[in-house]
């Protein structure tokens, strides 16, 4: 049985202009980087569509992709740009959508329905893309500072300082699922 190829490996093929290993990249990473866009509150719709764009501008920019450097976090960097256009893009008067909608795709239940549309509305989008690379991605340290674009130092500074802005201003009821309050479990 052959190992499988290294992101690195594969954005290295396609930059000599390989499209099938280029896909094998879209398919690999396609469904995280919807999961990160759907995590902005986005609508499916739209969370596909900047998932689109995001693989589109990785397309028309792989010939810059540095393959001595980590695929993923390069990867992460033009997904966050992304949601920052498309956020620049969008009313800010828009409502948002159902809470129940925005219940993480990938089963993060267990954090609770809201905790990643909370963190978003509470934190500065650089702070939510460093936690959302750290907690749900499982990236080291280095590889988040360099999707964010800031040291390691200041990477560090930046997700204590997100964690504490979440336990100020994030009450631990608005995480418990509706469906685990019985009204027996409801003390007077």
């Amino acid at each position: 049985m052959s190992n499988p190829e290294s992101d690195e490996e594969l954005a290295a093929r396609a930059q000599k202009g390989d499209r099938a290993a280029f896909n094998v990249l879209v398919t690999r990473h396609h469904k995280r980087i919807f999961a990160f866009h759907r995590s902005s509150g986005n609508a499916t719709q739209d969370a596909e569509d900047y998932t689109q764009e995001t693989f589109l501008r990785v397309f028309k920019s792989i010939a810059r992709y540095d393959s001595s450097q980590c695929f993923l976090p390069w990867l992460y960097t033009i997904a966050r740009r992304e949601a920052i256009r498309a956020w620049r893009k969008k009313k800010p008067a828009e409502p948002l959508p159902p809470a129940e909608s925005l219940v993480d795709v990938e089963g993060d239940r267990h954090l609770g329905p809201h905790l990643w549309h909370l963190a978003r509305l509470h934190l500065k989008p650089v702070a939510f893309t460093a936690l959302w690379l750290q907690y749900r991605e499982d990236l080291p340290l280095g590889e988040i500072a360099c999707s964010i674009q800031k040291s390691e130092s200041a990477t560090k500074v930046l997700l204590h300082r997100a964690r504490a802005t979440l336990r100020e201003k994030i009450d631990p009821a608005e995480l418990i699922p509706q469906t685990q309050l019985h009204p027996e479990s409801i003390s007077p």
